[in-house]
């Protein structure tokens, strides 16, 4: 198993500097929420209503939100316009959403935009009525929080008892909380695109030897989320790793 961690107590370790001005010692409680992703492209000229949506729900307090940005759109080459490759865009991500459509399709085909609810519910990601649908659906199960701690300009993070189940992973999701990009080519050539908790660098954690999870936060601009992956490989719910200031996206 890939993670060996306890589910009594996980404590987190973030090499990050002291805020200017802010007490040395802060104490934070992220809750544990849904989470509900987007697989899209810039390529893809049905994604562009998707991705407001989702920019949209970036700044709700009720879910986790997460755009994956998929590769097989980058060789399409539009008359007149030529392709684009989405600077966002990793095979590794593809990988991910074939793997959510053999659980949840029982395919191995792959369309965007998609919206992954809670590794629950799947529909085409513009679909707004839907997914608001799926979203009041969801098992929300007993409250959980994880707190996470600094002092002395150290974070740590510790993971209340019973949160991972047999099989579970924790993994950490780096994102941009919010991008644009002026796209020259494929079929949104011309557009000045708006994107939200656009996923960066997704890493499993493991505990090194004295029994700590250690990791690099993430850059100003960027935000990050430790996520709750089951055996299936499928994201479950998360908790917005805090900067002590805010993980939302900018209205």
């Amino acid at each position: 198993m890939k993670n060996q961690i306890s589910a009594a107590l996980i404590s987190v370790v973030l090499a990050c500097a002291v805020t200017p001005g802010r007490a040395e010692d802060n104490s934070v409680q992220s809750p544990v929420l849904p989470v509900v992703e987007l697989f899209t492209s810039q390529s893809c000229s049905s994604c562009p209503p998707a991705e407001a949506y989702f920019r949209s729900l970036a700044s709700r307090d009720d879910i986790v939100v997460m755009e994956w940005h998929v590769d097989y759109w980058n060789g399409l080459k539009v008359r007149g316009a030529g392709a684009w490759r989405d600077p966002f865009s990793d095979a590794a991500f593809t990988e991910r959403q074939r793997r959510y459509n053999a659980v949840l399709r029982k395919t191995n085909n792959v369309y965007t935009p998609q919206a992954v609810i809670a590794g629950q519910f799947e529909t085409v990601g513009s679909r707004t009525g839907q997914i608001d649908n799926y979203i009041n659906r969801i098992d929300r199960q007993d409250a959980s929080f994880i707190s996470f701690e600094k002092t002395d300009g150290v974070a740590s993070v510790i993971l209340p008892d019973g949160l991972l189940s047999e099989g579970d992973e924790m993994r950490l999701v780096t994102f941009h909380k919010r991008a644009e990009t002026k796209v020259a080519g494929g079929e949104n050539s011309g557009l000045q695109l708006a994107e939200a908790h656009v996923v960066h660098t997704d890493e499993g954690l493991e505990a090194e030897a004295d029994g700590i999870v250690r990791f690099e936060p993430p850059e100003n601009g960027s935000g990050c989320a430790i996520v709750i992956v089951d055996k299936a490989g499928l994201a479950r719910r998360a908790a917005y790793c805090p900067s002590f200031t805010s993980h939302r996206a900018p209205a």
